[in-house]
């Protein structure tokens, strides 16, 4: 969906292409941190599966996960106010440009 998106749309309006690719930079920086707290997540799974100690080092990393989760959702939630004052100023732009 990601390269369906970022390609370049040809007519409409800038502010329409400014405002999917802002949106989806916002998508994917927020996501791809989740995602990196998962993988690290699991790195330790396997890893204290294949030591012979046995230490549950991943349940602290469980915690961080739900904080992640938060973190970014709050963080998404409070970009929204930005990209609507910035999104004001692209529209009158265009508006004045036509």
């Amino acid at each position: 969906m990601c390269f369906v998106l970022r390609k370049p749309r040809e007519g409409g309006l800038k502010v329409s292409n400014w405002l999917v690719s802002t949106i989806l930079r916002y998508t994917v920086a927020t996501g791809l941190l989740s995602c990196i707290v998962q993988a690290i997540y699991l790195i330790a799974v396997v890893a204290s599966r294949v030591s012979a100690h046995g230490k549950a080092v991943y349940i602290g990393i469980y915690f961080i996960i739900a904080k992640t989760y938060i973190n970014c959702m709050l963080a998404s939630l409070n970009s929204r106010a930005s990209l609507r004052a910035r999104l004001g100023r692209e529209f009158i732009r265009s508006i004045n440009i036509i």
